[in-house]
């Protein structure tokens, strides 16, 4: 691993739509972002909603009637991979915050090792968005005879320091709760033992404020105070919407406290350069090492991850003789809009992923099936 970590085993949880006898040539992978796992969308294996459903499926911006689409868990995360949670064999124990750091450039690398099990020397594309935008940027600079395009939404190249700052206090209230324990909360007797449930919430509403735009809280919410004035009471409509995604996120058992550290760490660690994976590399020669046809999609209100760092991108991968293609859209959702903008976003991606080829593809279109694989 990039720190110099090791994990003895690695489990990941892939699932796959549309025609899995398709080839290389015609699938596309998906990375998940921070709170998703590899359940992208309804299919025959597993019918419930997906996170994407608005994206991929039959017919959809992402066309599983075109093209195979796989998914794996993502490296650290509790939903489908070897995470904190996971007992460590050396040990019999969790591994709790003795897990190892993890990057994006292990995260790509466990997605390649889950291609190879697929039989998968190379894919069409890799798409994320967010952080998952982030490992698909990376798996670009590690391998780049293994994709022929990328496509990263609402994601950087590496990560600023004013987003290292938000994800700091965000870190801070779940290491500051009482029922953290260093991590050892599972130890604890009784409702303590489900962790730091106060300083999950916190850390969500804190997030809540860049995930969307200001500009939609404004017009979304009253402006007038509705409740009991108090300090501790919800006295505006906004604080009792925070209040609800707060404990929505804490109490819906999906993330766990230590995988949320892993894995805001692990955001604010990414960079296409890391020197730790090539010593002395540079921003402008990592993307120089982008081969793969890239769209790069920024939304103007995005506060988490600006919409400018993914055009300094596309600048320097043009500067160095790779193709980019930069598109900015506006979206009251701001970094959220990759979950609600589909059709906006899911034309760009669209385009993308079938220029040069649509007139193949639809002379090949298939009909779909699902599978899941642990």
């Amino acid at each position: 691993m990039v720190y110099g970590d090791t994990l003895p085993e690695v489990r990941v949880t892939v699932e796959e739509w549309g025609d899995t006898s398709l080839g290389p040539d015609r699938t596309v992978a998906i990375f998940p972002s921070f709170s998703h796992g590899h359940h992208v969308a309804a299919n025959a294996a597993d019918p419930s909603p997906g996170w994407w459903d608005g994206m991929v499926g039959p017919g959809r911006w992402l066309d599983t009637n075109r093209f195979r689409v796989v998914c794996s868990s993502v490296l650290g995360s509790p939903m489908g991979s070897t995470c904190p949670r996971t007992v460590d064999p050396r040990t019999g124990r969790p591994y709790r915050m003795a897990f190892p750091t993890v990057t994006t450039a292990d995260q790509a690398r466990v997605h390649a090792l889950a291609m190879d099990a697929l039989g998968l020397p190379k894919v069409h594309a890799v798409v994320g968005a967010s952080l998952g935008g982030m490992q698909a940027l990376q798996f670009a600079t590690l391998f780049p005879g293994r994709t022929d395009r990328v496509a990263a939404l609402v994601s950087t190249g590496q990560t600023s320091p004013g987003s290292v700052a938000l994800r700091r206090i965000q870190r801070q209230a779940i290491m500051s709760d009482p029922d953290w324990r260093n991590g050892n909360y599972e130890d604890a007797a009784g409702p303590a033992a489900r962790g730091p449930l106060a300083g999950l919430r916190l850390a969500r509403e804190v997030g809540m404020l860049v995930y969307r735009s200001r500009q939609e809280f404004d017009r979304r919410f009253d402006w007038a105070a509705t409740g009991d004035p108090r300090p501790g009471d919800a006295t505006f409509e906004v604080e009792s919407y925070l209040s609800y995604q707060g404990s929505k996120f804490a109490m819906g058992g999906a993330m766990d406290a230590n995988s949320y550290l892993m894995l805001s760490k692990c955001m604010d660690l990414h960079s296409i350069a890391n020197p730790r994976i090539i010593p002395g590399n540079t921003f402008e020669a990592a993307a120089a090492g982008i081969t793969a046809d890239a769209l790069l999609v920024g939304v103007e209100q995005d506060m988490l991850t600006p919409a400018s760092e993914l055009r300094a991108l596309a600048r320097a991968i043009a500067a160095g003789g790779g193709s980019a293609d930069f598109r900015m859209i506006s979206s009251e959702f701001g970094h959220d809009a990759f979950l609600k903008e589909f059709d906006v976003m899911g034309p760009i991606l669209r385009d993308h992923l079938e220029k040069g080829i649509r007139k193949e593809l639809e002379r090949e279109e298939v009909h779909t099936t699902g599978l899941s694989h642990p």
